[in-house]
């Protein structure tokens, strides 16, 4: 008789840590029969195996920065019929039927009672200790890292009467709780347990430093947009770069998180998130505090595009919608495990699904849209455009911030990207190293780019098309800064200045959109020339470090195929088409409510003075009478 053919082992389920660029990529557990009489019957199902075929469970992963392929951790072999799974005292005992194991005695610990049932996934997760003692339920249900997460913490707390201070950013994590549930009875810390925490608090460390990084930010964009625009509007977008932030936080807290991450019970699904809305019912502080500094990014890139003509008012609406609703749910999408079109879905969409690292995509493109849409809403400034269409330059007052801005948004994308990678240990440090050059090597060679360029194209070195060239190269690597090589990141640059600076001309003289500070052909167009890039340039190194590299597929112009490239369209357009359309309602359905747009004095006379009352240079704005003091004049 002809031996059926060899398969591989039958995959009873996987985990995919999904809270960003997560630490481990994947987690399978297999279920295979043990080889016998020379009988090769590893494609079987178990659950169709005879009553006398013994099973082999195994556990094996795959961390994100390693070097080798899927590593074995666990594996155990049932007896025909029966099965022992209490890796502290070896009890009880139960029989597997299918995919099920039923206990057929009580553990003499009472964490277990007859006629319990375990899925053979669960029962192997028992073994590595990672029972969830808190809740009663056995981890291997869970359908995400970040749910067995939660019950590895439970469980912790049940030992040590205290939490564990991060997620399961790794698999160590999952290692290290086995060795805290062997010295449960210990008096002292032991040396596992003190390491542990060292790695918990260099984690925990490395985010909150990146996220401040992150929130530095903030001050970047408030000097580029104050710089790039005039004088007497100074004041307006530094207060609403302000409340970006502040606005923002709130809405992120109260809503924005639970749609992007929520979790309530074991799993979400694949729209939005579930749970912890007001961050109830969670812990996990430094996490949220690092999604909320790119939330208050996205927010901040709408304001500049929309510059010296829109109403304060409108602004404070619009701004709490994007950080709280549409940002969100993208986030959910490609950063979640559970997301429709995530990377670190345990069943990614077309072989490693949408591939964003930083947020070339999920930041600066949905910034980016609902920046030209409500820049194309409120309509252009006063003077902007001639009546023969063609379009007038309006300098903004000080080139001298826009500079500074810029150094300063190149220094918080050292955050941004490298931040990215959410932990420093278990092999990550070399990771972010590897992200901190290819981000440099884009923004240098975007603004050398951008000096050539201009130059051509002008007759001029232009130093405000540069600074943007610049942060066209920083966006455009965004999201394939861990996947690709040092060659591809300069050309990444170098096509991301180039982007940047026809992007204006297009807005200029085709769209006729007034964008004051070039907010959407940097954060927009570089944008989607960073997600598209993804699919061209990733080298086959660099999806395997970053994101496991299973399906093979990696960038079409380095020899991947097409897969990856058509996966980074379909997660583009899908981006574009969700923010464009709701951009697009919030901004129409302010103006025809409350107004979107000050009226054409206020626009003439600047928003400093009718907005806020103060000039942002009083010895040289309408009121003359010193800094801080309310303006009477202009009304």
């Amino acid at each position: 008789m002809k031996a059926p053919p060899r398969r591989g082992p039958h995959v009873l389920g996987r985990f995919a840590h999904g809270a960003g660029a997560g630490a481990i990529r994947l987690v399978r557990v297999e279920a295979r029969p043990a080889l016998k009489a020379g009988h090769d019957r590893r494609g079987t199902p178990p659950d169709i195996l005879g009553a006398d075929d013994e099973l082999v469970v195994a556990v094996r992963a795959k961390h994100v920065g390693s070097s080798s392929g899927i590593t074995p951790l666990l594996e155990s072999r049932f007896a025909p019929g029966r099965a022992t799974f209490c890796h502290r005292c070896h009890a009880p005992s139960g029989r597997w039927a299918g995919n099920v194991i039923v206990t057929t005695e009580k553990c003499p610990r009472n964490e277990f009672e007859t006629g319990q049932k375990f899925p053979l996934l669960s029962v192997h997760v028992i073994q590595a200790g990672l029972y969830d003692m808190g809740s009663g339920r056995p981890a291997g249900k869970y359908h995400s890292a970040r749910a067995l997460t939660a019950g590895v913490q439970r469980m912790s707390q049940w030992i040590m009467k205290r939490r564990l201070r991060r997620p399961l950013g790794m698999l160590g994590g999952g290692l290290l709780a086995m060795a805290i549930f062997s010295s449960a009875a210990a008096q002292e810390p032991t040396t596992e347990d003190q390491i542990a925490d060292l790695v918990s608090a260099i984690d925990t460390a490395w985010l909150l430093v990146t996220a401040s990084f992150v929130f530095f930010m903030q001050a970047g964009f408030a000097m580029v947009e104050s710089g790039f625009v005039r004088s007497k509007n100074t004041s307006n977008i530094l207060m609403k770069n302000m409340l970006d932030a502040c606005v923002g936080g709130l809405f992120f807290w109260a809503f924005g998180y639970a749609i992007a991450y929520g979790l309530s019970g074991d799993s979400s699904n694949g729209f939005m998130g579930n749970g912890n809305w007001f961050l109830n019912d969670f812990d996990n502080y430094a996490f949220w505090f690092f999604q909320f500094a790119f939330a208050a990014t996205a927010a901040t890139i709408v304001s500049g595009a929309m510059a010296e003509r829109t109403k304060f008012s409108a602004y404070l609406v619009y701004t709490a919608i994007i950080s709280g609703v549409i940002y969100p749910f993208v986030v959910h999408w490609a950063w979640d495990a559970n997301g429709w079109m995530s990377a670190f879905n345990a069943d990614p969409f077309m072989g490693e699904g949408y591939v964003d690292f930083a947020g070339s995509g999920v930041v600066h493109m949905v910034g980016g849209m609902a920046a030209i849409i409500g820049a194309k809403v409120v309509g252009p400034r006063i003077g902007k455009f001639n009546k023969d269409g063609s379009a007038n330059a309006i300098p903004g007052h000080s080139i001298t911030s826009g500079m500074l801005g810029l150094f300063i948004l190149w220094f918080g994308w050292y955050g941004f990207n490298p931040g990215s990678t959410l932990v420093l240990t278990g092999g990550f440090a070399a990771l972010a190293g590897k992200v901190a050059v290819t981000t440099t090597l884009a923004a240098c060679a975007a603004a050398v780019t951008g000096v050539v360029v201009t130059k051509i194209k002008t007759g001029r070195y232009d130093l405000g098309l540069v600074v943007n060239a610049a942060l066209g190269g920083l966006v455009g690597i965004t999201a394939g800064c861990a996947t690709v090589e040092p060659w591809a990141a300069v050309v990444i640059g170098i096509v991301g200045g180039i982007v940047v600076i026809y992007a204006v001309d297009l807005l200029d003289n085709v769209l006729k959109i007034d964008d004051p500070v070039g907010a959407a052909p940097v954060h927009l167009f570089s944008g989607l020339w960073g997600v598209i890039a993804v699919g061209l340039f990733s080298s086959e190194s660099g999806m395997a470090g970053a994101y496991g590299g299973e399906s093979g597929a990696y960038g079409l112009l380095v020899g991947g195929g097409a897969e990856q490239l058509m996966a980074q369209i379909i997660g583009a357009a899908s981006i574009l088409a969700w923010t464009g359309v709701l951009s697009a309602i919030v901004f129409v359905g302010i103006k025809v409510t409350m107004g979107l747009r000050v009226s054409a004095e206020e626009e003439e006379k600047g928003l400093d003075l009718f907005e806020h009352g103060i000039d942002a240079y009083p010895d040289f704005g309408p009121s003359g009478a010193g800094i801080f003091s309310t303006a009477s004049g202009g009304k």
